[in-house]
């Protein structure tokens, strides 16, 4: 369940997901209300933020996996089986490391490089270190 507050009203929203939430909420113009687009821009952060930090939590717990099993770790070279292009179930990004692969509102631009449509920022991969920025 999703509990979201607008101006002044809470909506219920039940069994929504992030991308169902953000599919029924339509950004609009707005002139003179630097709040409402400030409090837009935090919550598209918020998005990235979410993704990101999941993509990151997966890879590490991979990594420690397999040093528990084996004696030795290394961080998976590829996330993905994707190729460049926007991330859509037949092109899902980030499947290799996640259960539920993104198929929405991300662009895979480089063989371990990411753009969030969200927020236009590209993230890449470090397999040699396992971090993602």
């Amino acid at each position: 369940m999703i509990i979201l507050c607008l101006i002044g009203s809470v909506f219920i929203i039940p069994n929504a997901s992030t991308f169902e939430l953000r599919e029924r909420i339509r950004p609009v113009k707005i002139s003179s209300q630097a709040p409402c687009a400030y409090a837009l821009e935090k919550t598209n952060l918020a998005v990235d933020s979410g993704i990101i930090s999941k993509v990151q939590s997966e890879i590490y717990l991979d990594y420690a996996k397999q040093f528990v099993e084996g004696g030795d770790g290394a961080y998976i070279l590829t996330l993905d089986n994707a190729s460049q292009n926007i991330c859509t179930e037949a092109n899902p990004c980030f499947d290799l490391i996640l259960d539920d692969a993104v198929t929405e509102c991300w662009n895979k631009v480089g063989d371990t490089a990411y753009q969030s449509l969200y927020t236009n920022t590209i993230y890449t991969y470090d397999p040699a270190t396992g971090r993602i920025e």
